[in-house]
């Protein structure tokens, strides 16, 4: 009984911090909640809640409703954000050829790289900068904020740097043929030049982010996807640009994504403002960014480090259609990149209720959100499992005409996908372990199956079975996962059995006279 007292004690105190907290654990906020803090800080210091029909919502809605409701504005941004990668690959197959994409393939895990550099920085900040702003510290904030920009600043131009002086080094390094290098070269060069607007873009729109203002932010991804899209068909049909012309209109997209997010923040639409005397790097607060980000980085990190290493599996293979193995591998690894969207937007919500309900002692939604989360999910996987087993045909043809393409990424699809339904386990069990704030589960499930999995299994199969074996790497990391899942909650079920096991027990005895 005082052990269900003191869970509700603290789910009332803690209750309005997981709302912000799981937010940007989660890296997303309530779509349609509004910019003003939820929380205020009475003269005490101590936290007061302020009643807002959001928070109501998230206690009392039905899950469904709740569910959809958070999720929809956020797929749908996602899906236009992530566009713009399939469009890409599209028009540079149809535009410039199928060694185009294999060449722009290649240079991928660099942008992925450069991007989890940006988030590094910019999702840490805006951790710290949503709970300053939840305690009224607006000048600590501006502070961090500030910090953030310089410090991503520096570090893109050190990129930008080392990757114009050791270019051909670093693509060598992932073993690129000489049919794929003038098309990685041709893409890469460009792109240099806008990473800085990478960071500037990622760290301004983390801090609106920070302030809830997801008005803005789909404004933004909206524009800059649609520019994208636009300057693509322009650059690569119309001035026949080729692969320049589809990094040209990426950094463009970038710069207007930076350039607008900075009007907004400038024109004080915002409780941020940049000042100048706030562009100052402190190491401390450095550290606690980069702590913070280092989740999300790794996560990108990983997706960069899979993406290089199976390439250049591919590239040492001595296979004869290498180079066209990696042009299909582009195309099937941006179509899981483009499926795996509405599944993190999915999940995104799920952190969101479960974080807060987690929080309230609300366990009866909690169980509600797990269950109504895993059939959601698992509807969704199901259905692109069915489509990448039994018809990938129809997407792929969307990428190329070229018959040898098309049977490569169907090859491919129809061993990457097999484990694909467990994914949604994977998912939902993660962000749960991550909402409720179990950091070790939460850290370990997603590093197994990325580092000790994938990766690894990338390299070592074709070692040591054949080339022609590496893309059941994917599955079999699939189902590992599901099967330590299943592990991890058995185990768990098995403590919770024996914790009320022992408490009975105890219950008993003191109930018991004493028979002396």
């Amino acid at each position: 009984m005082s052990g269900s007292l003191t869970l509700q004690a603290a789910g009332a105190v803690t209750r309005i911090k997981i709302v912000f907290l799981v937010a940007h654990i989660t890296k997303v906020d309530f779509m349609s909640m509004d910019s003003s803090p939820a929380t205020a800080v009475d003269s005490s210091g101590v936290d007061s809640v302020v009643r807002t029909q959001q928070i109501i919502d998230l206690e009392r809605k039905p899950i469904g409703r709740l569910f959809f409701q958070l999720s929809t504005p956020l797929v749908f941004g996602m899906l236009v954000q992530g566009l713009y990668n399939i469009v890409d690959a599209i028009f540079v197959s149809r535009g410039v050829g199928p060694l185009a994409v294999g060449g722009v393939s290649v240079v991928f895990p660099i942008q992925i790289f450069i991007f989890s550099m940006a988030v590094l920085v910019g999702h840490g900040a805006a951790s710290i900068v949503t709970r300053l702003l939840g305690a009224g510290k607006y000048d600590e904030a501006n502070s961090v904020a500030g910090n953030s920009l310089l410090l991503g600043i520096i570090i893109a131009i050190f990129l930008t740097a080392s990757i114009s002086l050791f270019m051909l080094p670093i693509l060598s390094g992932l073993s690129i043929s000489d049919a794929l290098l003038p098309y990685a070269i041709e893409y890469l060069q460009p792109l240099i030049y806008g990473v800085i607007f990478v960071f500037l873009s990622s760290n301004l729109t983390d801090l609106l982010r920070s302030e809830g203002k997801m008005k803005y932010l789909m404004l933004i991804t909206i524009t800059s996807s649609v520019l994208n899209v636009i300057l693509d068909a322009v650059f690569i049909f119309g001035l026949d640009m080729g692969v320049s012309g589809a990094a040209l209109a990426t950094v463009a997209a970038q710069v207007m994504s930076a350039l607008m997010a900075f009007v907004f923040i400038v024109r004080g639409n915002t409780q941020l403002k940049v000042k100048w005397k706030n562009l100052r790097v402190k190491l401390a607060t450095s550290i606690d960014m980069m702590t913070l980000g280092s989740p999300v980085f790794l996560g990108h990190l990983g997706f960069s480090c899979t993406l290089a290493v199976a390439n250049y599996s591919l590239a040492n293979a001595n296979l004869p259609d290498a180079d066209i193995q990696i042009s299909a591998y582009g195309i099937i690894g941006r179509t899981f990149i483009f499926m795996m969207l509405p599944l993190i937007g999915f999940v995104t919500s799920f952190k969101t209720i479960v974080g807060y309900n987690y929080g309230a002692a609300r366990f009866d939604r909690v169980k509600a959100s797990i269950k109504f989360g895993l059939i959601v999910s698992t509807i969704f996987t199901l259905s692109m499992t069915v489509v990448m087993l039994f018809f990938p045909e129809v997407v792929v043809s969307l990428f190329s005409d070229d018959a040898e393409l098309i049977a490569a990424s169907v090859s491919i699809s129809k061993v990457m996908f097999l484990g694909w339904p467990t994914i949604s386990v994977f998912m939902v069990c993660s962000s749960y372990f991550q909402a409720v704030g179990k950091v070790g589960p939460a850290f370990m499930l997603p590093l197994l199956r990325v580092y000790l999995l994938l990766i690894p299994g990338l390299v070592l199969v074709p070692l040591y079975i054949g080339v022609e074996y590496i893309w059941f790497a994917y599955p079999v990391a699939d189902l590992v996962c599901f099967l330590v899942i299943l592990l991890m909650l058995g185990s768990i079920r098995k403590k919770k059995r024996q914790s009320r096991f022992n408490a009975d027990n105890e219950e008993g005895v003191m109930l018991t006279p004493d028979a002396s």
